[in-house]
Protein backbone atom coordinates (compact mmCIF):
# COMPACT_ATOMS: atom_id res chain seq x y z
CA UNK A 1 0.00 0.00 0.00
CA UNK A 2 1.24 3.58 -0.57
CA UNK A 3 0.74 6.55 1.31
CA UNK A 4 1.60 9.71 0.26
CA UNK A 5 3.18 12.24 2.57
CA UNK A 6 0.26 13.96 3.44
CA UNK A 7 -1.75 10.98 4.33
CA UNK A 8 1.53 9.26 5.97
CA UNK A 9 1.54 12.50 7.95
CA UNK A 10 -1.98 12.93 9.06
CA UNK A 11 -2.15 8.96 9.91
CA UNK A 12 0.79 9.59 11.92
CA UNK A 13 -0.92 12.36 14.02
CA UNK A 14 -3.74 10.47 14.54
CA UNK A 15 -2.22 7.65 15.65
CA UNK A 16 -0.17 9.57 18.51
CA UNK A 17 -3.36 11.49 19.31
CA UNK A 18 -1.43 14.32 18.97
CA UNK A 19 -1.66 16.18 15.47
CA UNK A 20 0.17 19.62 16.52
CA UNK A 21 2.45 21.08 14.51
CA UNK A 22 5.66 20.02 16.74
CA UNK A 23 4.72 16.65 16.67
CA UNK A 24 3.90 16.38 13.06
CA UNK A 25 7.57 17.91 12.30
CA UNK A 26 9.29 14.91 15.10
CA UNK A 27 7.02 12.29 13.42
CA UNK A 28 8.55 13.51 9.62
CA UNK A 29 11.93 13.47 11.06
CA UNK A 30 11.71 9.62 12.49
CA UNK A 31 10.02 8.81 9.65
CA UNK A 32 12.47 10.20 7.32
CA UNK A 33 15.71 8.35 9.12
CA UNK A 34 13.73 5.01 8.83
CA UNK A 35 13.02 5.34 4.63
CA UNK A 36 17.11 6.24 4.72
CA UNK A 37 17.62 3.30 6.98
CA UNK A 38 15.68 0.92 4.19
CA UNK A 39 17.36 2.59 1.21
CA UNK A 40 20.54 1.84 3.06
CA UNK A 41 19.33 -2.16 3.66
CA UNK A 42 20.86 -2.96 0.86
CA UNK A 43 21.63 -1.69 -3.53
CA UNK A 44 18.48 -1.14 -4.67
CA UNK A 45 18.06 -1.09 -8.59
CA UNK A 46 15.38 1.40 -8.14
CA UNK A 47 17.94 4.30 -6.43
CA UNK A 48 20.12 3.80 -10.04
CA UNK A 49 18.48 6.65 -12.15
CA UNK A 50 19.27 9.22 -15.02
CA UNK A 51 18.49 12.31 -16.02
CA UNK A 52 19.33 14.89 -18.68
CA UNK A 53 20.15 18.65 -18.93
CA UNK A 54 21.10 20.82 -21.72
CA UNK A 55 23.83 23.27 -22.18
CA UNK A 56 22.03 26.35 -22.72
CA UNK A 57 25.16 28.56 -22.99
CA UNK A 58 28.22 28.06 -25.08
CA UNK A 59 31.61 28.30 -23.10
CA UNK A 60 30.09 27.05 -19.71
CA UNK A 61 32.28 24.37 -18.17
CA UNK A 62 29.89 23.77 -15.11
CA UNK A 63 26.29 22.76 -14.76
CA UNK A 64 24.15 21.57 -12.06
CA UNK A 65 23.68 18.46 -11.12
CA UNK A 66 20.23 17.00 -10.41
CA UNK A 67 18.89 17.26 -6.84
CA UNK A 68 18.10 13.84 -5.67
CA UNK A 69 21.89 13.05 -6.89
CA UNK A 70 23.80 10.66 -4.18
CA UNK A 71 26.75 9.50 -6.44
CA UNK A 72 27.41 10.51 -9.93
CA UNK A 73 28.57 7.29 -12.00
CA UNK A 74 29.05 8.23 -15.14
CA UNK A 75 28.09 11.33 -17.71
CA UNK A 76 27.43 11.43 -21.43
CA UNK A 77 27.19 14.22 -23.37
CA UNK A 78 25.88 14.97 -27.42
CA UNK A 79 26.02 17.28 -29.50
CA UNK A 80 23.79 16.82 -32.71
CA UNK A 81 24.20 12.84 -33.19
CA UNK A 82 27.84 12.58 -31.71
CA UNK A 83 27.76 11.33 -27.77
CA UNK A 84 30.75 11.38 -25.95
CA UNK A 85 31.80 9.89 -22.74
CA UNK A 86 34.17 11.30 -20.27
CA UNK A 87 36.29 9.93 -18.15
CA UNK A 88 35.92 11.11 -14.45
CA UNK A 89 38.64 12.99 -13.22
CA UNK A 90 40.48 10.41 -10.40
CA UNK A 91 41.45 13.51 -8.25
CA UNK A 92 41.00 16.92 -7.67
CA UNK A 93 44.82 17.74 -8.28
CA UNK A 94 44.03 16.08 -11.66
CA UNK A 95 41.77 18.35 -12.61
CA UNK A 96 43.23 21.53 -11.55
CA UNK A 97 46.29 20.47 -13.58
CA UNK A 98 43.70 20.02 -16.38
CA UNK A 99 42.54 23.26 -15.99
CA UNK A 100 45.75 25.50 -16.29
CA UNK A 101 44.56 27.02 -19.08
CA UNK A 102 40.68 27.91 -18.76
CA UNK A 103 40.28 28.67 -22.54
CA UNK A 104 40.50 24.94 -23.77
CA UNK A 105 37.10 24.35 -25.43
CA UNK A 106 35.51 22.05 -27.55
CA UNK A 107 32.43 20.33 -28.18
CA UNK A 108 34.31 16.38 -26.84
CA UNK A 109 34.83 16.88 -23.21
CA UNK A 110 37.32 14.19 -22.35
CA UNK A 111 37.45 14.38 -18.77
CA UNK A 112 34.37 15.54 -15.55
CA UNK A 113 34.92 16.50 -12.22
CA UNK A 114 32.22 16.74 -9.69
CA UNK A 115 32.82 20.00 -7.45
CA UNK A 116 29.94 20.79 -4.91
CA UNK A 117 26.46 20.37 -6.81
CA UNK A 118 28.00 20.83 -10.51
CA UNK A 119 29.28 18.58 -12.41
CA UNK A 120 32.66 20.43 -14.47
CA UNK A 121 33.93 19.47 -17.88
CA UNK A 122 37.57 19.81 -20.18
CA UNK A 123 37.16 21.01 -22.16
CA UNK A 124 34.81 23.38 -21.73
CA UNK A 125 31.72 22.26 -24.27
CA UNK A 126 31.85 25.39 -26.80
CA UNK A 127 28.46 25.21 -27.93
CA UNK A 128 24.74 25.49 -26.39
CA UNK A 129 23.22 22.53 -28.03
CA UNK A 130 24.33 19.80 -26.46
CA UNK A 131 22.60 17.98 -23.63
CA UNK A 132 24.37 16.21 -20.45
CA UNK A 133 23.06 13.05 -19.55
CA UNK A 134 23.49 11.88 -16.26
CA UNK A 135 23.93 8.57 -14.73
CA UNK A 136 24.00 8.18 -10.61
CA UNK A 137 22.51 6.64 -7.70
CA UNK A 138 20.10 8.40 -5.98
CA UNK A 139 20.46 9.94 -2.25
CA UNK A 140 16.84 9.22 -1.97
CA UNK A 141 14.56 12.57 -0.79
CA UNK A 142 13.27 13.18 2.31
CA UNK A 143 9.32 13.36 2.36
CA UNK A 144 8.72 16.81 3.66
CA UNK A 145 6.61 18.39 1.08
CA UNK A 146 2.92 18.80 1.03
CA UNK A 147 0.72 17.09 -1.81
CA UNK A 148 0.24 19.46 -4.88
CA UNK A 149 -3.33 19.07 -6.01
CA UNK A 150 -4.76 20.37 -9.34
CA UNK A 151 -4.84 18.01 -12.42
CA UNK A 152 -2.24 16.15 -14.48
CA UNK A 153 -3.70 16.31 -18.15
CA UNK A 154 -0.93 14.62 -20.31
CA UNK A 155 2.03 12.44 -18.79
CA UNK A 156 3.70 10.97 -22.20
CA UNK A 157 5.93 7.97 -21.06
CA UNK A 158 9.38 8.41 -21.71
CA UNK A 159 9.01 11.82 -21.09
CA UNK A 160 9.90 14.08 -18.41
CA UNK A 161 7.22 16.55 -19.50
CA UNK A 162 3.63 17.07 -18.09
CA UNK A 163 0.73 19.04 -19.35
CA UNK A 164 -0.98 20.10 -15.99
CA UNK A 165 -2.98 22.92 -14.20
CA UNK A 166 -1.18 22.50 -11.13
CA UNK A 167 -0.18 25.94 -9.86
CA UNK A 168 1.41 24.71 -6.37
CA UNK A 169 5.24 23.46 -7.82
CA UNK A 170 7.64 25.11 -6.15
CA UNK A 171 11.59 25.15 -6.44
CA UNK A 172 11.77 22.47 -3.53
CA UNK A 173 9.89 19.82 -5.95
CA UNK A 174 12.92 19.92 -8.29
CA UNK A 175 14.24 15.99 -8.63
CA UNK A 176 11.15 14.84 -6.92
CA UNK A 177 9.13 11.96 -7.72
CA UNK A 178 5.38 12.04 -8.75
Amino acid sequence: MYLSYITRRNLAGTLTNNGTAGNLALLDTLMNIKQAEIYSMRDWPFMYLSNTATTTTSNTQSYPVPGDVGKLLAVSVTFSTTTYTPKKAPTRQFWELKNTSSSVTADAPEWFYVFGNNVLFYPTPSSSTGRINYYYKSAGIDLTIVDVTGTLTTATNASRTLAQDITTWTDQMVGMWI
